[in-house]
């Protein structure tokens, strides 16, 4: 509407010219940018002829015009456009600024009616389309949201809700494993879990090749078995290496355990390089992962290469040093492994004799023992198998047999069962002292030890003791291995003593002759052994 001045001239309200802005150089960014945050995309209005070549020629800069012509030009357009405008703005209509939207797209669920899947694949889209994250830590680049869509199809049904679930989160992905990468043409989500305790209908971690945990590490193989998990050789895609994922059971009795092994292990391999480095810990669906360095094979795949050859002794007295530096810090920390034997000490890499030692599964404190069947039997301390108390003495026991063993090729104690593995033991070394079994009344003791007190002769009996002591070689002249050599027999004989207190200690056993020989140079090669870890069969474990 015209307003009219105190000077009789007409004032003309201001014409809206409105320009659609872009934020970007196409107009289908432009749809999907207004479609995105509900942007009102407005129309343009059309303008005059003669307005346009009036604004046009009132903002030139040509120098050719001058001030009087651009005054002249100026009054003759008015002049027509007067008639014109009082002519027109009386029967125009208002103009109502209608809002445009952009179209549905190809890939809006409520076009093509797609189920939840598509809905949640959309939402991805529009929550992240202009804002991808990543994450650069040391090695790896995380998965972006862009990548996640192109991947959408080729993802498992369970991994989908996942994956939406760690983006909503802001948590990265590293790793998605896609039905080519598990083998399968199909989606696989019905397949069976190789784990046994599981919660609810809480799904289980699956191991197979391909296999994800936490979006992060990408399953090869695996390594070892047993009654609390499983342990597999998987490759971090954040730190770009390959590491030993250990993964235990849903069950709370391991998961109990689990936490003492974790607290075992952050004393243990802070301060000592012979016991294996734990890299990080996390729960994924309910169920303790420990991530480890990866090692090379155990002593025992590798004797089993070399078709249990004896070692020489130069390399048996590198192993033993090794492991009593890392019985020495166990003892300094207060933790009792209960678990030595030759599948826990693994060669550090390949072509070398430096080892460490793992699987603290079993691992105890001192003065917090809690289980009372512990050890492997070949390896299990005589206090353990009679019921008496037990400390960081039953690791030195199970070290001197593992030693024996390297230096032999052969189990020293190798019985049926606890009976017959004392009977062992006492062919061996010589019978128990009286004292030690009639200290033997833990009612939780699996062996009958009246055999043994009978049939030991009577304190006040002389004449029966000197017989006994010429029926037998002498102490000093037994040898506990078929082994020219003193030193090392002398060493496994202070070890394998029936009582704890008399033991070795393993600060005593690192002064020991054996062990302060002069250093021989070891060879750099190796014979070849396998790659993969087994689980040593052992028939009639009790």
């Amino acid at each position: 509407m015209n307003v009219r001045t105190s000077n009789g001239r007409v004032k003309e309200p201001p014409h809206l010219l409105l320009t659609p802005r872009y934020c970007a150089s196409s107009p289908r960014t432009l749809e999907s940018y207004c479609a995105t945050r509900n942007i009102l995309q407005l129309a343009e209005l059309p303008t005059s002829c003669a307005e346009t070549s009036r604004t046009r020629f009132l903002t030139s800069d040509s120098p050719s015009v001058n001030a009087v012509g651009k005054r002249r030009y100026r009054l003759s357009i008015d002049d027509q456009l007067s008639g014109t405008r009082k002519a027109t703005c009386d029967t125009a209509p208002t103009p109502k600024f209608m809002p445009t939207f952009a179209p549905l797209s190809a890939e809006s669920p409520q076009r093509h009616g797609a189920g939840a899947n598509g809905v949640l694949a959309c939402r991805l889209r529009a929550r992240h389309k202009d804002s991808i994250r990543t994450s650069q830590v040391r090695g790896g680049v995380a998965i972006t949201t862009r990548k996640v869509i192109k991947l959408w199809k080729q993802i498992r049904e369970s991994d989908r809700r996942e994956v939406a679930r760690y983006l909503d989160l802001h948590q990265p992905v590293w790793y998605i494993p896609t039905l080519d990468k598990l083998g399968a043409g199909v989606d696989t989500t019905g397949y069976n879990y190789t784990q046994r305790a599981c919660r609810g209908d809480d799904e289980c971690i699956s191991f197979k090749p391909g296999e994800h945990v936490v979006f992060r590490f990408e399953m090869c193989d695996i390594l070892g078995a047993g009654s609390f998990g499983q342990v597999c050789r998987c490759f971090d895609h954040k730190n770009k290496r390959e590491v030993a994922l250990k993964v235990i059971n849903a069950d709370e009795s391991f998961a109990q355990q689990a936490k003492v092994e974790i607290m075992a292990l952050q004393r243990a391999s802070r301060g000592s390089g012979r016991v294996v480095k734990m890299l990080e810990h996390f729960t994924f669906r309910h169920q303790t992962c420990i991530v480890f360095e990866l090692l090379d094979v155990n002593l025992y795949e590798f004797l089993s290469a070399r078709n249990f050859r004896c070692l020489e002794m130069r390399h048996v007295r590198h192993v033993a040093s090794q492991l009593i530096e890392a019985l020495v810090y166990l003892k300094e920390v207060g933790v009792v492994h209960c678990d030595i034997k030759p599948e826990n000490i693994l060669l550090e890499r390949a072509g070398c004799f430096d080892v460490k030692l793992i699987d603290f599964g079993s691992a105890c404190f001192r003065g917090n023992t809690v289980y009372s069947y512990i050890q492997s039997r070949f390896y299990r301390a005589p206090e353990v198998m009679l019921g008496l108390p037990y400390s960081h003495p039953i690791d030195m026991w199970s070290l001197a047999c593992v030693v024996g063993e390297l230096a032999t090729g052969y189990t020293l104690f190798a019985g049926e069962d606890e009976a017959q593995q004392l009977s062992t033991i006492s062919t061996l070394i010589g019978p128990p002292p009286k004292r030690v079994l009639e200290s033997a009344t833990n009612p939780c003791r699996r062996v009958d030890c009246s055999i043994f007190i009978t049939s030991l002769p009577p304190v006040g009996d002389s004449t029966t003791m000197s017989a006994v002591r010429r029926s037998r070689p002498c102490r000093r002249d037994r040898r506990v291995v078929d082994i020219d050599d003193d030193i090392f027999n002398s060493f496994l004989k202070r070890a394998l003593c029936w009582t704890p207190s008399r033991r070795l200690a393993p600060e005593a056993a690192a002064r020991h002759r054996f062990l302060s020989a002069p250093a021989v140079p070891l060879p750099s090669q190796l014979p070849s052994a396998p790659s993969k870890a087994r689980v040593r069969p052992i028939a009639g474990e009790s």
